[in-house]
């Protein structure tokens, strides 16, 4: 397993420094694994509380994940951490090219972006997504991408992954979409988007 993010366990705030202990640190470490082989010691480290969460790529998706990402779950809210509330399942189900779970919206950011009624796209985008992450027990979205594009086929724009060269237009896009992925979910769930 991989740690996508750290969390340094020193941080200076107003000049000062604030002790972090390793727990603290651990509850905010996001992990990664490859393949289908849904690993045993992540779960014990849920169960421990040295973890924040996990994050699902599409070499990660079978039909053993929704109940591998269950027991996950389980075994980080048996362990009494002092982070309240769901361990963070993250995922990207932007749509389009960019989508880790079956069912991801079908179109691009950028296809949205080019819709007549935006906040109809938007809003059917983030239905879709939350249904996907529903599906597979995942609670946060890393989507939408708040990229405005500068020129077409520029790295914000080379997978259709912003929704606009205009500023508007992608507020416009990114609100619904966060919205309505929000409100379909039967259990929270978290749209976390990327600027």
């Amino acid at each position: 397993m991989i740690p996508l993010t750290l969390f340094l366990t020193t941080a200076s705030l107003l000049g000062s420094t604030l002790a972090i202990t390793a727990a603290d640190a651990a509850a905010h470490v996001i992990f990664s694994y490859p393949g289908t082989a849904h690993p045993a010691r992540l779960t014990a480290l849920a169960q421990k509380c040295q973890i924040g969460g996990v994050i699902i790529f599409k070499d990660n998706v079978d039909s053993k994940l929704p109940a591998y990402l269950a027991g996950l779950q389980s075994a980080y809210a048996s362990g009494g951490c002092a982070v309240k509330g769901p361990l963070l399942i993250l995922t990207n189900q932007e749509g389009g090219q960019v989508g880790r779970l079956p069912g991801s919206p079908t179109l691009s950011e950028k296809m949205i972006g080019q819709q007549s009624n935006l906040a109809a796209a938007g809003n059917t985008a983030g239905v879709q997504a939350a249904n996907a992450l529903k599906a597979y027990n995942n609670n946060g979205n890393l989507a939408p991408v708040l990229d405005v594009y500068h020129a077409e086929g520029d790295f914000e724009d080379q997978y259709e992954r912003s929704h606009s060269n205009d500023p508007a237009v992608v507020a416009e896009c990114a609100s619904a979409l966060s919205k309505h992925s929000k409100a379909s979910a039967s259990s929270p769930r978290r749209s976390i988007s990327l600027v």
